[in-house]
């Protein structure tokens, strides 16, 4: 069966976007893995339906590439807003996208080349809003990687993330630094985790391990919540913060206790894809 999609990046993080409006495909989390494969589908971090909303501008629903839903993704949703724009869905520069973590203000900057800000809300370091048994503040939880004593701080952003300090993120091995944090027990399942090298008090560099996905090019729920972390741990001090990643630069600024993501969103490709549908009848 065909089905249309576009490719779409924004900072490295490339998703599969397709529209659908009327709600009628059931097989979602199917879907999602067999079009992220880079070898025998589109390939992407996941993919992205864009659906009609009854109160908002739109809707995101994402799955990552294991076929696990997703809650939100900052640079995704940006995505959806230059969807919902060149639909005509959007007439002026703001948006109102629902989101499974909740509806998320999108301000559309530019629109050629694209760029968007997302107002990412506020995050939270209370062990109340993360999967752990813990309630009090979790800025920073001690764990061992490879004999050496280091912090994380846990934070959510709407997606539940740990955040960690290096002197140079280069040849660094993610993956078992992830293993590490997991490690110590202090989470009741999986989280995105940041391992960050700070270049400045404005600016940042980071690399993310994404729950269902691996290593990414970009995370803007990552970056927020690098930020986050960071300023509260007072190792940054700029209010506007560049952060870079392997797929490109965005920009976090904390305004109010509320954060801030601003970035460009990019078409690849689009196309048609063959893969087993399944409509609500």
């Amino acid at each position: 069966m065909q089905i249309r999609f576009r490719k779409i990046q924004a900072a490295g993080n490339d998703y599969v976007y397709i529209s659908n409006f009327d709600r009628r495909i059931l097989n979602k989390s199917e879907l999602a893995k067999i079009l992220s494969d880079r070898h025998f589908g589109v390939g992407g971090d996941g993919v992205v339906f864009v659906e009609d909303s009854p109160t908002f501008d739109g809707k995101m629903v994402m799955f990552n590439a294991d076929g696990t839903e997703g809650n939100m993704c900052g640079n995704a949703i940006r995505a959806v807003a230059k969807i919902l724009s060149e639909n005509g869905r959007i007439t002026g520069d703001l948006a109102v996208i629902d989101t499974k973590s909740g509806p998320k203000e999108v301000r559309i900057l530019k629109r050629d080349p694209f760029v968007a800000k997302v107002d990412m809300g506020h995050v939270s370091f209370s062990g109340a809003d993360l999967p752990v048994n813990f309630k009090g503040d979790c800025t920073e939880i001690p764990f061992t990687n490879r004999g050496r004593k280091r912090i994380f701080s846990a934070v959510s952003t709407g997606n539940f993330h740990a955040v960690t300090t290096v002197n140079s993120v280069a040849g660094l091995d993610l993956s078992k630094m992830k293993k590490a944090i997991l490690s110590s027990g202090f989470f009741q399942g999986d989280v995105n985790v940041e391992v960050c090298e700070i270049l400045s008090e404005s600016a940042v560099k980071v690399r993310v391990f994404e729950r269902g996905t691996g290593e990414t090019l970009a995370c803007g729920t990552g970056a927020t919540a690098a930020v986050a972390a960071l300023r509260r741990r007072n190792l940054l001090f700029s209010k506007t913060v560049d952060v870079y990643m392997k797929g490109g630069k965005l920009q976090v600024e904390e305004d109010g206790g509320r954060f801030f993501l601003t970035g460009e969103a990019e078409d690849v490709f689009e196309g048609t894809a063959y893969a087993e549908v399944v409509y609500d009848k």
